[in-house]
């Protein structure tokens, strides 16, 4: 029921994002024709079989293989040298290849949800990922590797069961969505609450109990989930977190320490 729901919640804010993006799109001069040309190109580009995939081999920019029963990578995706986009969720895989970005030098989103994962080879830390989704494996920690993904923009961990993340001084500076909820942190967890340009942060049944003063250095932050976690004090200096706009802190949190946080953000939502 929560991972229904934090989907929602994130096609809500994205959406809001992308009506911002095509309003100052529509601004430029675009013929009909060119629009409807991309679209075409597009729609050319996404396979959802390995097997149509291979039939044109250069024109594949998204593979979606989800759901397939596969036990391993399939080696054939190596042949995609343009591929940017796979999907591979929801199989029985155990292991990422190192080879992975090695043949597909151009991959910026890689999902990778509901398979067997215990661990996260380096290899797969690069600087073109913009997109990572672990969510639902086996994994206990993340390591300090991850500050090679300089353009990361989207992480996704839920449920899973880590409890040791990168060390303070890795910093991804395009880090815009962290979704932790369901895992085993706890204590402070500072390195979440130091990636500076993060929006949309995730910490729901947790097992952390205190968010750390690091948290109010999170200026850009505009929504937070700690439901159904720990957490029952939040730090007064979060009324400096002038951007957030959405919290969601359920049953466990004291009506005073809402109350107190509402005053200083009027405008703020509480769910």
């Amino acid at each position: 029921m929560f991972s229904v729901l934090r989907k929602v919640i994130l096609v809500v804010l994205f959406l809001h994002l992308a009506l911002i993006l095509k309003a100052q799109t529509d601004e430029m001069n675009f013929s009909v024709a060119n629009e409807q040309q991309v679209d075409t190109n597009l729609e050319d580009s996404i396979f959802y079989s390995l097997e149509e995939a291979l039939k044109k081999t250069l024109k594949v920019n998204q593979l979606i293989l989800e759901g397939k029963g596969l036990k391993t990578l399939p080696t054939k995706i190596y042949t995609f040298k343009n591929l940017k986009s796979l999907d591979i969720s929801h199989n029985h895989i155990v292991t990422i290849s190192d080879s992975l970005f090695t043949n597909c030098p151009k991959l910026e989103e890689l999902r990778y949800a509901g398979n067997q994962l215990q661990t996260v080879p380096k290899s797969i830390y690069k600087a073109t990922l913009k997109v990572l989704d672990l969510s639902e494996n086996n994994l206990t920690s993340i390591s300090d590797s991850i500050r090679f993904c300089t353009s990361l923009e989207e992480l996704d961990l839920h449920a899973n069961d880590v409890s040791t993340l990168p060390s303070e001084n890795v910093i991804l500076k395009k880090l815009k969505s962290l979704i932790l909820s369901e895992n085993s942190l706890q204590l402070k967890s500072v390195w979440v609450f130091l990636q500076p340009n993060l929006k949309i942060l995730f910490l729901d049944e947790t097992q952390l109990s205190i968010l750390d003063n690091a948290l109010c250095k999170s200026a850009n932050l505009k929504f937070l989930n700690i439901e159904a976690s720990q957490v029952k004090i939040l730090p007064s200096c979060m009324c400096n977190l002038k951007q957030l706009k959405v919290i969601q802190c359920g049953d466990q949190m004291p009506k005073e320490e809402i109350d107190k946080l509402v005053k200083c953000l009027p405008n703020l939502k509480v769910r």
